[in-house]
């Protein structure tokens, strides 16, 4: 997989090292689903990470927020880690948030 910036392909690892500020979208109280372990891996290796979860006040004494346009700040990078039925609309949202252009298919 590759991202683009200016013009020049990025491989995952460079989006790691070059973003500060991560959202995890979908983040969670269980311990056995990805969304809290990518947030815990994210927070572990010392990235500033926001928790994104309309049915949690906080996630291990981190606050989680209700949506992407409730953060403090704006993320660097958004990672949703949500049902397939609300990936889109996530998705949507973000690209509002991090001004990015999305084209997507609707059913």
């Amino acid at each position: 997989m590759q991202f683009q910036e200016d013009g020049m392909s990025l491989h995952p690892q460079d989006v790691l090292r070059k973003s500060k500020t991560f959202a995890v979208v979908g983040a969670t109280r269980n311990k056995d689903k990805y969304g809290y372990q990518i947030f815990r891996i994210l927070t572990d290796y010392g990235y500033k990470a926001y928790a994104i979860n309309p049915n949690y006040d906080s996630i291990e004494e981190n606050p989680c927020f209700p949506s992407l346009a409730e953060l403090p700040e704006k993320p660097d990078v958004a990672i949703t880690v949500v049902q397939p039925e609300v990936t889109e609309t996530i998705v949507e949202e973000a690209c509002v948030i991090l001004a990015v252009k999305f084209q997507g298919k609707r059913a």
